[in-house]
C-alpha cells in the first residue's frame, strides 16, 4: 500500500499549475535572440522549440508576446532549463521560470485565466 508520503519521495515533481497548449511568439535571449514559439505554458513554466540544444540548467531570458509583438511589450522572465528532447526537425525545450521583470507574473497569471 503506498501512502502520501511515499508518492512524493518518488515524484519529487509535482505540478502545480495547468499546462495551456498555447501558440504564442517568444525570443530567448542567449548568446543570440532566437524568435521561436511556445508549444504550451503555464503560470510557472514554458515550452519551446529551437533549432539547438541548450543544457539542462541554463539560465536564458525569455520574452513572451501574449498578442502582437508589433503592438505591445513583452512579458519578460529569466528563466531555467529543465528538460530537453529532440522533436523531427527542432529541439523542445522546458523552462522553470525563475523571476519576471515588473508586473509580468500577474499578466500572464490573468491572461492565462481567461484561456
Amino acid at each position: 500500500m503506498s501512502t502520501l508520503a511515499n508518492k512524493q519521495e518518488e515524484y519529487t515533481y509535482q505540478r502545480r499549475f495547468i499546462r495551456h497548449p498555447i501558440r504564442l511568439e517568444i525570443e530567448v535571449h542567449h548568446t543570440q535572440v532566437y524568435t521561436s514559439w511556445t508549444q504550451n505554458i503555464s503560470e510557472d513554466g514554458v515550452c519551446f522549440h529551437l533549432p539547438f540544444q541548450l543544457a539542462i540548467g541554463r539560465e536564458v531570458e525569455v520574452w513572451l508576446y501574449l498578442n502582437n509583438k508589433q503592438e505591445e511589450t513583452p512579458i519578460r522572465s529569466r528563466c531555467r532549463i529543465v528538460w530537453h528532447s529532440q522533436d523531427k526537425k527542432e529541439v523542445r525545450h522546458g523552462g522553470h521560470f525563475l523571476f519576471f521583470l515588473n508586473n509580468g507574473k500577474e499578466i500572464l497569471g490573468n491572461f492565462l485565466k481567461n484561456q
